[in-house]
């Protein structure tokens, strides 16, 4: 069992080596840490949840492509999109292998 647990702390190891992967996490955190895209990405969820007049629906349109289209927003969801693409076909890979034992 403890060889199991080496080779998944080996995968996890490479996995994080990747230059998807780096660039992910770098998206990620300027992401987390960006304060201005974070009041905006509140602003959109609160207008999301309320029962919007016409006029805040159409602030949350606004909003929504505004945040949508920023760089560091649009480049995380890119590379979201790749990451999960990565994990799927990595979930794949260690089905067959645990079925072959």
């Amino acid at each position: 069992m403890n060889n199991l647990y080496s080779k998944a702390d080996d995968i996890n190891k490479e996995l994080k080596e990747m230059p998807l992967v780096k660039e992910y996490l770098h998206y990620k955190e300027l992401l987390d840490n960006d304060d201005s895209l974070t009041q905006l990405k509140n602003k959109i969820l609160f207008l999301q949840k309320c029962n919007p007049t016409d006029e805040e629906k159409e602030e949350y349109f606004r909003l929504k492509k505004e945040y949508d289209n920023n760089p560091i927003v649009a480049n995380y969801n890119s590379l979201k999109k790749e990451i999960k693409e990565l994990k799927d076909e990595v979930r794949s890979l260690l089905k067959i292998w645990f079925t072959q034992f």
